[in-house]
């Protein structure tokens, strides 16, 4: 075990199989309030991996909306056509709100020959209507025949999906030995601990902007530096800019279109337990500015060490603070999350390694080091705005 390093004592000097004092604190707990998304996700959900590849399979539950994509007379029996026919079930009643219609699928080979037309017939009253391309219909319920021998699958759809793990390694500038074991107002040994403490820092800051911001890519170098394959991992706005939950404020956030968006994306996810809104200083001002009445601590302030506000509004909303989403096109976007779908993996976890290269030397070199990988699962829990006025 490391001895402790008393100030102004030259008999404390650790040697390179010793910590600095500030190194022990867990990576997590150092500059939270710099690099919320890696100090969160490093406390709440790590585990470990030894491939360079990190699978997983999607499993989410079917859409309980379609929309048509062309006009139906009316009819007791209409024939709907939609390009949504992969979220319908036989036997299925579906709900337009416009007519007040309600229509059952009564076409039962419809599972073995999917298509963009759908027999249905209104159920209830014999009044039709006809129904025009966008019209939305509603899923409220199931209703087999008696007797019935179909089988009616699963609602849910599944997809293969990775990322891959990125290697992270940081010099930081030597330290040398004489300046190391001078005594300054920490103490001994507090220059090397000042240098790594500033590597500790630059590396989450990196970190940190290549999970929102990295891209999933594989490829060689060629060059006497590069001895093997080059992997990045996917970062979130790269799994979500194209996702159906990204949203162009195009100006100002209002109160009600934030309210709006969210309300559409999450009152389907009832157990979301952690929803989490990171935002440039410009975008969390503003939004601070527009709900104060109704802003309060969150209670999971306490569990990661960070000033977290929560919005209760239509949905509660934990509001964190993200200061390297500054300048270079990065102050006008927003992420919302969804944290139990999000997990961070590592193969080794970031640690600092002292005096890697052990020569003996006047210098001493120390490393910061970490392999990892990002899984944001189930694209739908999480949504992604840009675009955004302070």
């Amino acid at each position: 075990m490391p001895t402790v390093i008393q100030l102004g004592d030259v008999s404390h000097l650790y040697n390179a199989a010793e910590k600095p004092v500030d190194m022990i604190v867990p990576m997590y707990q150092n500059f939270p309030s710099i690099t919320p998304l890696i100090s969160i996700t490093t406390k709440m959900s790590v585990g470990s991996t030894n491939q360079s590849r990190v699978d997983y399979m999607e499993s989410e539950e079917l859409p309980d909306t379609i929309i048509l994509s062309a006009g139906v007379a009316a009819s007791a029996t209409p024939t709907i056509v939609t390009t949504q026919y992969t979220y319908a079930r036989p036997f299925d009643i579906w709900y337009n709100a416009r007519t007040d219609i309600r229509l059952l699928i009564t076409e039962e080979g419809f599972l073995t020959d999917m298509d963009n037309n759908i027999i249905t017939r209104v159920l209830g009253s014999t009044a039709t209507a006809a129904f025009v391309a966008g019209d939305v219909f509603k899923k409220i319920g199931v209703a087999f025949p008696d007797g019935s021998a179909l089988i009616r699958p699963q609602a849910v759809v599944n997809s293969a999906s990775y990322n891959l793990t990125q290697e992270i390694t940081k010099f930081t500038r030597h330290t040398t030995r004489a300046m190391n074991e001078a005594t300054f107002f920490g103490g001994p040994g507090s220059k090397r601990d000042e240098n790594n403490q500033k590597l500790l820092r630059a590396a989450k800051k990196e970190m940190e902007l290549g999970a929102w911001l990295g891209v999933r890519d594989t490829f060689t170098i060629a060059g006497t530096n590069s001895v093997g394959l080059t992997q990045t991992m996917g970062g979130i706005k790269d799994a979500l800019t194209s996702g159906t939950n990204a949203f162009d404020f195009n100006g100002y956030m209002t109160e009600s279109r934030l309210d709006g968006w969210l309300t559409d994306i999450y009152t389907q996810f009832p157990d979301t337990t952690m929803l989490a809104a990171f935002c440039p200083p410009k975008v969390y001002n503003r939004i601070q500015q527009l709900v104060k009445p109704l802003i309060r601590i969150s209670p999971n302030a306490t569990t990661y060490g960070l000033k977290i506000n929560q919005y209760q509004g239509a949905i509660d909303l934990d509001l964190i603070r993200c200061p390297l989403f500054s300048g270079a096109g990065l102050d006008t976007m927003m992420f919302v999350l969804d944290m139990a779908y999000l997990k961070v993996i590592y193969q080794k976890n970031p640690q600092m390694e002292f005096d890697v290269t052990k020569d003996g030397g006047n210098y001493i070199t120390d490393k910061f080091y970490a392999l990892l990988t990002m899984i944001l699962a189930n694209e739908k829990r999480h949504a992604y705005g840009y675009n955004i006025k302070g």
